[in-house]
This record gives structure tokens, C-alpha cells and sequence, in this order.
């Protein structure tokens, strides 16, 4: 799947907003159970093309200070549309900065 483009992937979902919070698993209907969570890294791509986080913004006509939050791991819902965007000027697969992190448990 991972050589499947991002543009093909987030067409079907470009406009809608994906929690970054934990994702769920429903366990009989009413239990919950942490299952994963979504991590977005944008800074890995960004250092291995050498693109500063000034020339993504000019590229992609996002906002210098979200992409900042992209880059800084301060991102709390990811925009689909700005992901695409994102990947589109990187040149890079939607899984090259988005991927599944088990949670760690607590006890």
C-alpha cells in the first residue's frame, strides 16, 4: 500500500479534518480500548529534500506558522487537503509522513 499516491488516498477524504487523539477500537459496542495512535513527520522529508519550512509555506500556499506546527510536532488534527498539499511539493507517499504508533501503556 505504500506505493499508492497520496493524492489517490486523500481524494476521497480532501476537506475533512482527522483526529490526531488516540484512534479506537469498540469492543462489544460500549468499551473502548487505546488501540493506536496517528503520528504525522513532516521534518524527516523536509531535511532529506532541503526545504526549509519558509519555501513549503511559499510552495504550498500554507501558512508559515502551520507548517511550523507540522514540522514541530505540534499539530493536534491533521487537515487532509494541507497533508496532500504538503506531499505534493515534497514529492513524497502519504505514508512517508503519516504512520500508525502503538500507545504505550501507562502502568
Amino acid at each position: 500500500m505504500g506505493s499508492i499516491s497520496c493524492a489517490i488516498i486523500l481524494s476521497i477524504f480532501v476537506g475533512k479534518k482527522v483526529s490526531m487523539s488516540s484512534l479506537y477500537v469498540i469492543d462489544e459496542g460500549i468499551e473502548k480500548k487505546r488501540y493506536k495512535t496517528v503520528r504525522v513527520d513532516i521534518r524527516k522529508v523536509m531535511n532529506e529534500k532541503g526545504i526549509s519550512i519558509y519555501e513549503l509555506s511559499r510552495r504550498t500556499g500554507i501558512k508559515y506558522d502551520t507548517i511550523k506546527k507540522y514540522y514541530n510536532y505540534k499539530i493536534y488534527q491533521i487537515d487532509l487537503e494541507t497533508l496532500a498539499k504538503i506531499c505534493y511539493v515534497l514529492k513524497c507517499n502519504f505514508f512517508d509522513v503519516v504512520r500508525f504508533e502503538k500507545k504505550q501503556d501507562k502502568n
